[in-house]
């Protein structure tokens, strides 16, 4: 993981909606918090209804195995939506990590 900086903020995640979004809990300090959808930065993972969309929304439930998330350099897109280098509590980006299982084409049964 990146050195934490100003732009890092604790989440929790409260589902995953497909492949490269989530919704979370963004924990903002001084018991402030945003539920907000999150876009997983260098992630596009077909929608759910798409070929393969199943599949890529299950490899990133298998991924998660922590419900506390990390994320960094937060940016709206045209959808309203954050887009965030999301980490897991072990440092290792998420991104990343179902890349690698979207190639090996892991998902648990």
């Amino acid at each position: 993981m990146p050195d934490v900086n100003d732009n890092a903020y604790r989440a929790s995640l409260i589902r995953v909606v497909n492949g490269d979004t989530l919704e979370a809990m963004i924990h903002l300090g001084f018991d402030v918090n945003l539920e907000a959808v999150i876009q997983l930065r260098g992630l596009d993972l077909p929608e759910p209804h798409e070929e393969g969309g199943k599949e890529a929304r299950q490899i990133t439930v298998d991924a998660i195995t922590f419900y506390e998330l990390t994320l960094i350099n937060p940016e709206r897109d045209g959808f309203g939506r954050w887009v965030c280098d999301v980490f897991l509590p072990t440092g290792a980006s998420l991104a990343d990590l179902i890349r690698l299982r979207m190639a090996e084409g892991k998902a648990d049964d």
